[in-house]
């Protein structure tokens, strides 16, 4: 018998097993009772564990996903504009103020990035 012949039957054996004490469980109303029980209690704590994730976040003021991604395609349409603006008269002090959008523009592509991670 190879290894794998052998996980295989421990591998039926198993489902067999569980799958007799499951049938055999689930026509006891006590065993019923605690595991939704528990369930509930679950369900509850992880509601109480979301909400103090939620406000924590929110504590940190930091801009949503949705926020970053709106503020960027705004960045980007006045870019545009500011690009066809310069094309048009040639100034410099439009380069001036281009050259300070592009650092803005790295900066939200950052804090786009570490939204993302933690999300």
């Amino acid at each position: 018998m190879t290894t794998i012949n052998i996980f295989d039957q421990y591998i039926q054996w198993w489902q067999s097993a569980s799958t007799q004490y499951l049938e055999m469980a689930k026509h006891q109303p006590f065993l019923l009772k605690a595991l939704g029980l528990s369930l509930e209690r679950y369900l509850e704590s992880k509601r109480m564990m979301d909400r103090m994730l939620d406000e924590w976040w929110r504590s940190l003021r930091l801009p949503t996903l949705e926020e970053v991604i709106r503020i960027h395609q705004r960045f980007n349409f006045l870019e545009s504009r500011l690009m066809a603006l310069q094309e048009q008269n040639g100034g410099e002090e439009r380069a001036a103020i281009l050259e300070d959008l592009k650092s803005v523009k790295e900066a939200l592509e950052k804090i786009e990035r570490l939204v993302t991670k933690s999300s």
